[in-house]
């Protein structure tokens, strides 16, 4: 399951630059005001901007798509160009480069993405910096959420730049043949598809033995856009957005005077990114509830996805109330259990309740800025507060811990950190800066909702599938 995680989730990141700092020792008043000179609306610009320099400066100086992280040699990952392409239009829309500049970049981009080697219009998880194949990366697998999460952007883009970026945009999207990539008989999409050789990347291959089989905001992705695919040959049915796992279940605080959260379902992994993802471009507030019963499936619940993500950011909240005691990172101000950059390799992160019942449900006092930061648009009082929280931390020089805007790599949030030990993961990736970069716009302005949103195929596949506002 540690591999199949992985896959999903990109390259297991060696960080960086792992260091261990010895926090000062401040109370939380102390450490809140280190920000407060800054409304918040400037405090999530400058997390913005900050953000938004990874994109912009870890690309390939050829075709300009992003690296998966800062490690040497480069990859590209297929999810951090999709995060980017969005990230581009955050940047055109608030004046952080030339506007004609950023959209050059992005033409750059999605041109070069016209001539990538695929299978069926399905991309390689792994990129090489003339957006071609590379096996350079931990697997060469064509991924069906990586190839849907840029997608996603390459969509935002072209809708939001249009000419020659709608074109290209449109030739990426319309060449995906998702019904090939669907294991028909469950009506589930395949995670992976592998070629038994690398030197022949076109030749023979198989699926990997998992599929979109339970709820995640990748199962969302996947089938929204396998419906949306304008080619009716490539499409799949509408009602296979109802054929993953819909289980329900609560969480329980141990702390006296908190409630339990309201029964929402829950992913597999129990990761925070399983809740946000599809969210960053999709307004499931504005939705209202899905409508299976419109496909005739009567015994699937109807779920409203922005209250079922609510819930698992409260939940999320309370696990970490709940262990304040257990380790000095967790608490109010410290709380967003996602995948991340760990001491120890790679750690997906979880909260409870959650699917996977095969490993003990363990914390080991790391947290990830990016996961609560990303929350901003489920509960922003609670998100805004803890990334203050996490600016504020310094050591007794006055040095900041996790934030960073200064050197070669002025990205803003280091990718996760634990109080107890002091280590640092001085690490950043394209798919942890984005959610949150991203997520920070939505609740701002809403631009990358209402952006991708208004492509004529996504209300389509939207009307197909039903939703109760809709």
């Amino acid at each position: 399951m540690k591999k199949l995680f992985n896959s999903l989730l990109g390259e297991a990141p060696k960080a960086a630059k792992n260091v261990f700092v010895q926090p000062a020792t401040r109370n939380v008043y102390e450490i809140l005001g280190r920000s407060a000179h800054l409304n918040d609306d400037d405090f999530l610009d400058m997390v913005s901007r900050a953000s938004f320099e990874y994109f912009w400066h870890e690309a390939s100086p050829k075709t300009g798509i992003i690296a998966d992280n800062l490690n040497k040699p480069v990859t590209y990952s297929t999810a951090s160009i999709g995060f980017g392409l969005s990230a581009m239009v955050v940047a055109a829309e608030r004046g952080y480069r030339d506007a004609k500049e950023v959209e050059q970049r992005t033409e750059t981009m999605l041109h070069s993405l016209t001539q990538t080697q695929t299978k069926g219009g399905m991309f390689y998880h792994f990129l090489d910096e003339d957006s071609q194949v590379t096996t350079d990366g931990y697997e060469t697998a064509i991924s069906t959420v990586d190839t849907g999460l840029l997608i996603m952007g390459a969509i935002t883009a072209g809708e939001y730049f249009g000419g020659k970026c709608k074109e290209y945009a449109d030739q990426i999207f319309e060449k995906c043949n998702w019904s090939a990539f669907t294991d028909h008989e469950h009506k589930q999409v395949f995670m992976a598809w592998e070629p038994d050789s690398k030197d022949e990347l076109s030749g023979i291959g198989k699926f990997h033995p998992v599929r979109w089989d339970y709820f995640s905001d990748e199962s969302i992705i996947c089938c929204l856009l396998g419906n949306a695919n304008p080619n009716e040959d490539f499409a799949l049915p509408a009602d296979y957005f109802y054929h993953w796992a819909r289980n329900t279940g609560q969480y329980h605080p141990a702390t006296p005077g908190y409630k339990s959260t309201d029964e929402f379902v829950y992913s597999y992994s129990g990761a925070l990114f399983t809740y946000q993802f599809a969210h960053i471009w999709l307004d499931f507030k504005q939705l209202g509830k899905d409508q299976p019963r419109q496909h005739q499936l009567d015994h699937v619940p109807a779920i409203n996805w922005y209250k079922n993500s609510q819930d698992a950011t409260e939940a999320a909240w309370l696990v970490a109330v709940d262990n304040s005691q257990a380790s000095r990172t967790y608490g109010p101000f410290g709380w967003g259990f996602t995948a991340h950059t760990s001491i120890n390799g790679y750690n997906v992160g979880a909260i409870l309740p959650r699917g996977e019942q095969n490993q003990a449900f363990t914390l080991n006092g790391e947290i990830a800025p990016y996961g609560a930061g990303t929350c901003i648009m489920f509960d922003p009082e609670k998100t805004i507060k803890t990334l203050r929280y996490y600016y504020g931390l310094h050591d007794d020089n006055g040095k900041a811990i996790v934030w960073n805007n200064e050197g070669e790599t002025p990205y803003g949030f280091y990718d996760a950190f634990n109080l107890d030990s002091g280590y640092v993961a001085q690490q950043y990736l394209g798919i942890d800066l984005g959610p949150m970069l991203l997520a920070i716009e939505n609740h701002r302005s809403g631009l990358i909702q209402k952006t991708f949103m208004k492509n004529q195929h996504i209300q389509k596949a939207l009307k197909n599938i039903g939703f109760e506002k809709i």
